[in-house]
């Protein structure tokens, strides 16, 4: 009778979200609840020295479950992520190398193309279909069928970004054209012509991280056909 209490309470045990996330994250569906179970049972077991063991016994798992699944049924989400962060780290060295970072920001610039490029999908999507859509780029578990709803997402993002970064460098122009005194012309013109040009920079750099998030959706589509092929 002290066993079978034993294992239920191990069964009920309560697992972590985060360890739960990264399981069903990684782990082959025919496998998660398997693990969760040996999660569980084993975290229940070192439960009873100290609560410092157990969690260091729940990290090891973690990462071992990382490094053993996250290769093999997540490869696609580990490089895009990737891809995202050396796509990032490049602008941030453009920024570097050009001088003083600070120049480069500009709130305004940023809320003209922004903005409008993120609640474009909206127009068109119900919002669950917008976050799934965000979400799918890191899980290679979203549904075949709604891949191509995720892709017209990033492509609204995309066309609504550059179409506001070009409105924002024509509207720059004109207000600098119809504000800048001819005696100081070549004075302003340099600082006026760069805050105007930041707009399509933003716009540029946005439809880049858009064209990696179509390619990843892309390449999930490709996989998933000739899985059921």
């Amino acid at each position: 009778m002290k066993k079978n209490k034993s294992s239920s309470n191990s069964q009920n045990y309560r697992i972590p979200p985060i360890v739960i996330s990264i399981v069903d994250w990684c782990v082959p569906f025919e496998l998660k609840e398997i693990i969760k179970g040996d999660i569980s049972e084993g975290l229940f077991n070192r439960m009873t020295n100290t609560k410092l063991t157990a969690y260091v016994w729940l990290f090891k798992q973690m990462i071992g479950i990382l490094r053993h699944f996250s290769p093999i049924n997540q490869r696609g989400s580990i490089m895009f992520i990737f891809s995202f962060l050396v796509v990032s780290s490049i602008v941030i060295m453009t920024f570097w190398l050009g001088g003083s970072p600070s120049m480069y920001f500009n709130l305004p610039s940023i809320i003209i193309v922004v903005i409008p490029a993120l609640l474009a999908p909206f127009m068109m999507q119900h919002k669950s279909d917008v976050f799934d859509a965000f979400k799918a780029l890191v899980d290679n578990n979203s549904a075949i069928d709604s891949i191509e709803k995720y892709i017209r997402t990033f492509q609204a993002i995309d066309k609504v970004a550059m179409m506001m970064g070009w409105f924002g460098v024509i509207s720059g122009a004109v207000a600098m054209a119809n504000n800048i005194e001819p005696e100081v012309f070549p004075q302003v013109f340099g600082p006026a012509f760069a805050v105007m040009s930041l707009t399509l920079m933003y716009a540029l750099i946005v439809k880049v991280l858009c064209h990696l998030a179509v390619l990843r959706l892309s390449g999930m589509q490709s996989t998933n056909f000739v899985n059921m092929d």
